[in-house]
């Protein structure tokens, strides 16, 4: 079985169990049952936030289709587990890590060292860019919520702005767990950071891909519709939130289940309206937010922190928005 059969199927399978949330819920939900085989609908449901009902109509089409077979409790069948492979994820468990995505697992906390080492002379922030480092704890943490929430293995994944070197965390946890990642594919206006990142990644042979790009201008026309996932921490204003969550969906596939990550401040209550009012506009469900999930060295201004938020796409309409280009960045840009 090839990757587009599997999606075929899961897309049948989506339609016959008439499921809202589409066919990467299928995906994550045969992700945690292989975690957890034999496991209950109700377990599931927990885990995945989507309704119980939802699980068991989902749960009765998997097993009409041969990918799941009942014996106390839900499994995946040979089949489904050819069409898990086919999808690019790990037949291998990583239990812990799926069940603990807001922290560090103890298999990733031991890598703080080997991370650390990578990004030993890093280039120094820019702070007409709005940049500030985060620590190597965080880093670490947003590989592991990706991976918890099936947004690594098998991806295409999209990294808007990488100083936080995000993607030399992606490069290192796949690396040792043997991970399959289809491609890393990274947008950055500092030719330092990607040059960096190039240098400390180049052992691990995966599939990255490095765009010095300015956002205000213009984006990589091969990359447009090409994404399944967006990670982004833009500047800490409503243009630059706006600019750089409506460039990484450009970039995403015009489907409904496409995941972004979002790391951003709370500020006063009237930016939190706006930005969540802005998501809503463009489409994308909030799916979780987590409190003061980022640390950074330096960034005194937010305490040091910023929150995560997973977000999830809703539809497949996008109009650019009107966009202030002269307030992106805190200091302004002119």
């Amino acid at each position: 079985m090839n990757k587009a059969e599997a999606l075929h199927i899961l897309e049948n399978v989506s339609n016959a169990s008439r499921l809202m949330e589409g066919p990467n819920s299928l995906r994550l939900m045969l992700r945690y049952i292989l975690e957890m085989q034999p496991v209950s609908t109700k377990v599931i449901a927990s885990y995945t936030g989507i309704p119980l009902p939802v699980i068991a109509s989902a749960r009765r089409e998997l097993e009409k289709s041969g990918l799941l077979i009942r014996n106390s409790g839900m499994e995946i069948s040979d089949q489904g587990l050819n069409l898990i492979k086919a999808l690019g994820i790990s037949c291998t468990p990583i239990t812990t890590i799926l069940r603990r995505p807001y922290m560090l697992t103890k298999e990733i906390e031991v890598m703080k060292d080997d991370l650390q080492e990578l990004v030993n002379g890093r280039p120094k922030h820019n702070q007409l860019l709005d940049q500030s480092h985060a620590t190597i704890e965080t880093t670490l943490k947003r590989v592991n919520y990706m991976l918890a929430n099936d947004a690594i293995e098998g991806r295409d994944i999209l990294i808007l702005g990488d100083d936080d070197l995000t993607s030399i965390g992606i490069a290192l946890v796949a690396h040792t767990f043997e991970l399959k990642v289809n491609s890393i594919n990274i947008i950055d206006i500092d030719g330092r950071i990607l040059k960096f990142i190039e240098e400390q990644i180049s052992g691990f042979k995966l599939n990255v891909n490095m765009f010095e790009c300015d956002v205000f201008k213009n984006v990589p026309e091969n990359l447009l519709n090409s994404c399944d996932v967006f990670i982004t921490d833009p500047p800490y204003t409503l243009e630059g939130f706006k600019l750089f969550v409506a460039t990484s969906l450009q970039l995403l596939r015009k489907e409904i289940g496409m995941m972004g990550f979002i790391s951003f401040p709370y500020g006063p209550p009237a930016l939190l309206q706006l930005t969540n009012q802005f998501l809503v506009e463009m489409g994308l469900g909030i799916r979780e937010l987590i409190p003061a999930f980022n640390k950074y060295i330096g960034a005194d201004i937010h305490g040091s922190t910023t929150n995560m938020i997973k977000c999830t796409k809703t539809n497949n309409s996008f109009v650019m928005p009107a966009i202030d280009f002269n307030h992106i960045y805190t200091n302004s840009r002119h």
